[in-house]
C-alpha cells in the first residue's frame, strides 16, 4: 500500500464504512464496494487520494433489510437518510456523521454536512432489446425530474454536461420548475419501476442512481459472489469481476487521470 496521510473526511468515512459492515456482518446482508471505492480498493488499497466519499451498493433485497434495521442499529453519532424523506436530494441512501465539519459544494446552494457514506441499489436490468430501452428511457425521465425536484441542492451545475442537458437545467432554473414537482411522489415511481425487474431473477443489474449512466449496466455475473479486497487495511466486500467492471467505467483504470480532484468539492469548516 501506497504511504500517504488520510484526510479528516476520509478517516470519518472510513468509520462510518466499519459501522456499515458490522451492520452487515450481523444481518447476513450482501454489499459491494462500487465505483470510486471498488477502483480505489483495486489501484490504491483504499481511497484513491483526492476521493472524498466511499461508495457501496446492495441488491435490492439486501437494502431493504439494512433501512428496515440500521437507524436502531447505528451508534448514536451517526443517522440514515433515505429518499423516501423529503429533505433527502441523493439517488441513494446515505449513513451521515451528526458532526456537521463539511462544506460541501457543488450545487447552487453549499450544504453544510458531517462526514458521510454513499449507499446505492442494485436491481435487475431488462436482457438488451425493446423492453430495456422503455426501461431506461422511463427511468432517466423520472431521475431528471427527482433531481430537479431538489434543484438548488442536487444538481451540480459546473459539471461538464451533454447540451440537451444544460438546456434542461437552463430551463429549470429560469421557471424555477421544482416548486411544482413533489419529489416524494417521484420517487415513489422511481422504486416502482426499479422494483419491476428482480435482481435474483435478472441477467442483468445496475446501480442506476450511480453517475455512469449506461455503463452500469453489467452482467450480473460481474457482481458474482463478493469477494474480499484490502481498503486501507480493512478487509471490504467488492465485485466478483471487479476487472470487468472498472475496465466498463473508466478504461485503462490502472492509470490514475490528470485531473485530480475530488467529485463533491468539499472543504472543511
Amino acid at each position: 500500500m501506497e504511504s500517504r496521510k488520510l484526510t479528516n473526511l476520509q478517516k470519518q468515512d472510513l468509520e462510518i464504512l466499519k459501522v456499515f459492515i458490522q451492520i452487515c456482518k450481523e444481518k447476513k446482508l450482501r454489499y459491494f464496494l462500487v465505483a470510486g471505492s471498488m477502483l480505489g480498493a483495486k489501484r490504491h488499497h483504499g481511497f484513491i487520494p483526492w476521493d472524498d466519499d466511499i461508495d457501496v451498493a446492495m441488491p435490492r433485497k439486501d437494502y431493504d433489510i439494512f433501512l428496515s434495521c440500521a437507524q436502531s442499529m447505528l451508534p448514536d453519532k451517526y443517522y440514515l437518510e433515505t429518499p423516501r424523506e423529503k429533505k433527502h436530494f441523493l439517488m441513494g441512501s446515505n449513513i451521515y456523521s451528526k458532526e456537521k465539519s463539511f462544506f460541501l459544494n457543488n450545487s447552487e446552494s453549499k450544504q453544510i454536512t458531517g462526514a458521510w457514506i454513499d449507499i446505492m441499489v442494485i436491481d435487475g436490468v431488462p436482457n438488451p432489446g425493446i423492453r430495456r430501452i422503455i426501461h431506461w428511457y422511463q427511468y432517466m425521465v423520472l431521475r431528471a425530474l427527482y433531481q430537479i425536484s431538489h434543484f438548488n441542492e442536487a444538481v451540480n451545475q459546473e459539471r461538464k454536461r451533454p447540451f440537451f442537458e444544460k438546456v434542461i437545467i437552463s430551463f429549470a432554473k429560469i421557471t424555477q420548475m421544482q416548486r411544482l414537482l413533489n419529489p416524494e411522489k417521484i420517487n415513489t415511481s422511481i422504486e416502482k419501476l426499479l422494483r419491476s425487474c428482480e435482481y435474483d431473477k435478472a441477467d442483468f443489474a445496475a446501480t442506476y442512481g450511480g453517475i455512469y449512466r449506461k455503463k452500469e449496466i453489467v452482467p450480473k455475473q460481474w457482481y458474482g459472489n463478493p469477494q474480499t479486497y484490502l481498503f486501507e487495511e480493512l478487509e471490504v466486500c467488492g465485485l466478483e469481476e471487479a476487472d470487468k467492471y472498472l475496465t466498463q467505467l473508466y478504461g485503462n483504470y490502472m492509470i490514475p487521470p490528470f485531473d485530480k480532484t475530488g467529485r463533491h468539492n468539499v472543504t472543511e469548516l
